[in-house]
């Protein structure tokens, strides 16, 4: 209960900070909780009590800092990771055109290619870039693709002999002296003596002492055809083929990068997500093409210069290429070859004389986090955190540390990724309320069945606030207000600011905020673009006395004064009192009144009829304007809940046809037989369950209040004089109903506290006279009622005995 500006469980206070008008109280049961737990609305602030007294607020804040990522990479030195894929096509007169090279283009200059308009004969998938290692090929032969042996798992490291020992994962058979072992994103080199085993080897070089680190090796197996059986009748020869694979650049800086081909080839890198690939360009007899190409056949990613020798039957193609990423990452490389018939077939890219070698598939690859927080004590959820950037670099681990809740109902942390393989933010683990690091190893396939992240666990209940604009100065993506309105620190993530110069005419450009206002003077906001397939976050960019404005502010935790539910079966509570949006009514998730998605509201009125309160009758919603009143019937079936909120439609209002409303906010009330009683401007009403109804005032009391102008009069009953209420105090005016009876508490012009109440079988008033007059009326059965005692208790003053 309430008193003043205090929140009471029994006789113990639990809260404070409440305006001291009535406060709404809804029961309710969280699915997480083995104890009820009373929701309490208030004009100034939303909170929740357990039956033990135990208070927290309604709803959880989102985290505003974005979770702090350190990656375990795959490797530490230039890979391939992914899949290799081949997409072949004949080249003769009993195959295709004859000279139609796949990489050719019409005009010779780059206008498109020709052959990928024609279907390819097919496809396949390797995982090096070794065809016909020893450049040995024959046209009667398929060409010939060499593929490693690739293998991942833990392993446990020592001093003491370089030794490493097998712990989980892929064992080390088939691993010999000379082969590369890289543990932890460190190579290493397998020794000769002693001799590998199954589970044991020794390293040239000391690893230290590790345990159960994770490790992978790629070591040369034996090779497949490209493609069987051949093509044309005189064997395997005109046919030319697409290659794409992945490059994996564990660090910025120049990676040495060769090629050798016989016949024809072209090859080209193409950008990762957030670096850039250069090399120099021809020069001294190189050339990119000996048709004028100059970007790739399929992706059009920019040619690599290379030398063309002539050797009386055909040509070799060779370079060595200094390449030159940007930042790490994942970059697409590109080979278009071209074969006629001649002996002496090949084809091999290395780094630094040395074959590329994959890392494992098993991989996080483009990967992005949020966290939210959560209450294992009811199941409350907060919304996410801010995203992290996108890695631009395939890992075998992240670690992700949080920025812990100081709300004391939050004690978990909840984890979850985004990647290449994942589309959806999806869970991947749970910490706790706290600063440790969480450490994420799932893979994709692990993953893929859990939950999707949801945004829209608003806090009770996400408004709408005024436009705002003004002058702000950007400086390392951060806005500060220079002029005009300030920040409020409610505005929530998603908010559409749109910033540029002062100028009219100038053009401006829309950001998201991701965060809420640091204070009223600071923000931030972004976009998200895709760049070569990769999401990438644009901070704002830098300038001042740049113009700003909100159109439409969303605003966090706006506090309802009225608040009612739950409904029958999946148990809702509705709301309704903002004074931003006088005419909307509020509901919350479906048995979840700790969240109230922003799609969870509705325009009921025009803001000059605005909703009053409503009641729960008979299991449905009822709401109330001064004018008219509604039931609220569920309509789920046109309606779809979403990780973003409900599509569709939840409710349809149906008007009574009564057409009275609530003229006092808080003088209404339900009794047990679904009668709806509440007061009107020109009397006191019921209407059983809340459709239609008649006045229960007028009979007895018709001059105590106004009616067509004219001014309420004191009425005689029972040789009383009742005096009229003042309508100007509308929080001391209050209906209760318990026992067949209807109380209505009010104060009279002169500040005297009265109450009336009516009998609703025999429909009369009586005059309630009290030693001390009585404020409200409240009942309630049980045991632990009046202080947990069997006693009946005397009001008296200000207390009770």
């Amino acid at each position: 209960m309430g008193a003043a500006s205090k929140l009471y469980a029994g006789f113990t206070q639990v809260d404070t900070g409440y305006s001291g008008n009535p406060l709404s109280l809804v029961p309710f049961r969280p699915n997480q909780s083995v104890q009820p737990w009373m929701y309490v609305g208030d004009s100034l602030k939303m909170s929740k009590v357990r039956s033990d007294g135990l208070t927290y607020k309604m709803g959880i804040k989102e985290p505003q800092a974005t979770p702090v990522i350190v990656s375990t990479p795959a490797s530490d030195k230039l890979s391939l990771i992914g899949d290799v894929t081949v997409t072949y096509w004949g080249d003769s007169p009993h195959s295709g055109p004859t000279g139609n090279y796949i990489w050719r283009f019409r005009t010779g200059t780059g206008a498109g290619p020709i052959r990928l308009n024609t279907p390819p004969n097919g496809s396949t998938i390797g995982n090096s870039l070794i065809f016909d290692q020893g450049f040995g090929g024959v046209n009667t032969n398929p060409m010939e693709w060499t593929q490693y042996n690739q293998y991942s798992g833990t392993v446990t490291t020592s001093p003491v002999g370089n030794s490493v020992g097998w712990v989980s994962g892929d064992d080390f058979t088939g691993i010999i002296a000379g082969n590369v072992l890289v543990i932890n994103a460190i190579s290493y080199t397998v020794a000769a003596f002693p001799p590998p085993t199954n589970t044991a080897l020794h390293l040239t070089t000391n690893p230290g002492t590790q345990v159960d680190v994770p490790y992978n090796a790629a070591v040369l197996g034996s090779a497949v055809p490209v493609f069987t059986p051949a093509l044309e009748s005189e064997g395997y020869q005109d046919f030319n083929f697409i290659v794409e694979a992945t490059l994996y650049i564990p660090a910025p800086g120049t990676y040495n990068l060769s090629i050798q081909s016989k016949d024809e080839v072209l090859w080209g890198i193409g950008n990762s997500g957030t670096g850039t690939a250069t090399w120099p360009g021809p020069s001294g007899g190189t050339v990119l093409s000996i048709m004028g190409q100059k970007v790739t056949a399929k992706n059009g990613y920019p040619l690599i210069p290379k030398t063309v020798t002539p050797d009386g039957a055909g040509q070799v193609d060779t370079a060595s290429v200094a390449v030159t990423f940007s930042a790490a990452g994942n970059y697409p490389l590109e080979l278009n070859y071209d074969y006629w018939y001649h002996s002496g077939r090949g084809l091999v890219v290395k780094t630094a004389g040395n074959f590329i070698s994959p890392i494992p598939a098993s991989t996080i690859t483009n990967a992005q986090y949020r966290y939210r927080y959560r209450s294992f004590a009811t199941g409350a959820k907060s919304n996410p955190s801010p995203p992290s950037m996108v890695q631009s670099l395939s890992v075998l681990a992240n670690t992700v540390t949080p920025t812990p809740s100081t709300d004391p109902q939050v004690d978990k942390i909840d984890f979850f990724r985004r990647d290449v393989g994942l589309l959806d933010y999806t869970y991947v683990g749970t910490g706790p309320n706290s600063a440790t690091p969480f450490k994420d190893t799932l893979l994709d396939a692990d993953v893929v069945g859990n939950p999707i992240l949801e945004f829209d666990n608003f806090e009770p209940f996400p408004s709408i606030d005024l436009p705002r604009k003004g002058i702000v100065n950007v400086t390392a993506g951060v806005a500060t207000w220079v002029s005009g309105d300030q920040f409020n620190v409610r505005w929530l993530p998603g908010t559409i600011i749109i910033l540029g110069p002062t100028s009219p005419t100038a053009s401006a450009v829309a950001y998201t905020l991701d965060r809420r206002p640091t204070s009223t003077t600071s923000l931030t906001a972004s976009n998200e673009e895709i760049q070569n397939g990769v999401p990438v976050i644009i901070p704002l960019a830098d300038g001042t006395g740049l113009s700003y404005e909100i159109a439409q502010p969303i605003l966090a935790a706006q506090p309802m004064p009225h608040m009612w539910g739950p409904t029958d079966n999946v148990n809702f509570a509705f709301a309704c009192g903002d004074p931003l949006r006088p005419g909307v009514l509020y509901w919350s998730k479906g048995n979840d009144l700790d969240s109230a998605p922003d799609t969870n509201q509705q325009d009921v009125t025009s803001p000059t009829e605005p909703l009053v309160n409503g009641l729960i009758v008979d299991g449905l919603g009822w709401v109330a304007s001064p004018e008219r009143a509604w039931l609220i019937y569920p309509n789920f079936f046109n309606a779809l809940a979403t990780v973003d909120g409900t599509i569709g439609s939840t409710w349809t209002l149906q008007e009574s046809s009564l057409k009275r409303g609530i003229y006092m906010e808080f003088a209404l009330t339900v009794d047990g037989g679904n009668n709806v009683f509440f007061r009107a401007k020109d009397g006191i009403y019921v209407s059983p369950f809340g459709q239609g109804g008649e006045s229960i005032s007028d009979a007895d009391l018709f001059n105590l209040f106004p009616h067509e102008g004219a001014d309420p009069q004191p009425v005689i009953r029972g040789g009383f004089v009742v005096y009229p209420p003042d309508d100007s105090r509308p929080a001391a005016q209050r209906l209760n109903s318990a026992q067949g009876y209807v109380h209505y508490d009010y104060q009279d012009k002169s500040g005297t506290q009265r109450t009336l109440t009516y009998d609703v079988a025999a429909k009369g008033w009586v005059w309630d006279v009290y030693e001390h007059p009585v404020v409200t009326h409240y009942f309630e059965e049980g045991d632990t009622i009046n202080g947990g005692t069997s006693r009946l208790h005397r009001w008296h003053g200000t207390a009770a005995d």
